[in-house]
């Protein structure tokens, strides 16, 4: 937040707060210890346009058995991409990689059977909101996806911990847009997290 805009919002209102992604505070740097260490952390620099397609590419190149849990930022996001999934042609061998979604706006049964369902796959895709980031324990999950950043370190934390539980090994990426969330590398390497840069090159030459 630039200094004109503190200074008007100090002008205007009173007890403000700031919104945005924020270092860990002292109780949430007792969350990031709980990420497992045997998660391996990657980011992706994709502009804001070409995300989904990439997405695709990704999801398309993994071998099987692949089990992802991707976060995004609202619910009708979620249902667009849970729609999306379930148009696309996908090639042979994929009918076996079922897409699920889960989000705060879907009846309790719903979400539950959801749920259960994607917990008994051993491959296919969970599409979310942070409903999905704490308390639930998936089993077998090989890839956490953040196609939306989260908005606070203790909700990366929580993210990435629905992977490589129980001594698996597993993996986060997360998107970046190219000249705005650059600086979110800098923030994982401040709290101790040492991320891989993923060529979106490599993603399509693996899909192709």
């Amino acid at each position: 937040m630039s200094n004109k805009i503190k200074d008007l919002g100090e002008s205007i209102m009173k007890n403000y707060k700031e919104v945005g992604f924020k270092d860990f505070t002292e109780t949430e740097e007792r969350a990031i210890d709980y990420i497992p260490k045997n998660c391996e952390h990657l980011v992706i620099e994709v502009p804001t346009q070409y995300r989904l397609i990439y997405l695709i590419a990704f999801i398309m190149g993994q071998p099987s058995p692949f089990k992802v849990i991707v976060f995004v930022s609202n619910c009708e996001t979620v249902n667009f991409f849970h729609d999306v999934f379930g148009k696309l042609a996908w090639p042979e061998g994929f009918k076996s990689r079922p897409v699920f979604k889960l989000h705060g706006d879907m009846d309790l049964a719903d979400r539950k059977t959801n749920f259960s369902q994607f917990d008994k796959v051993n491959s296919g895709a969970l599409v979310c909101t942070d409903v999905a980031a704490r308390g639930l324990d998936f089993k077998s999950v090989n890839w956490v996806v953040n196609y939306d950043l989260p908005d606070f370190g203790k909700d990366y934390a929580n993210r990435v911990g629905r992977t490589a539980r129980i001594a698996n090994e597993g993996a986060a990426l997360s998107f970046l847009n190219p000249g705005l969330e650059l600086k979110y590398k800098d923030f994982l390497k401040k709290e101790g997290i040492f991320a891989k840069e993923l060529s979106r090159f490599n993603i399509m030459s693996e899909f192709e």
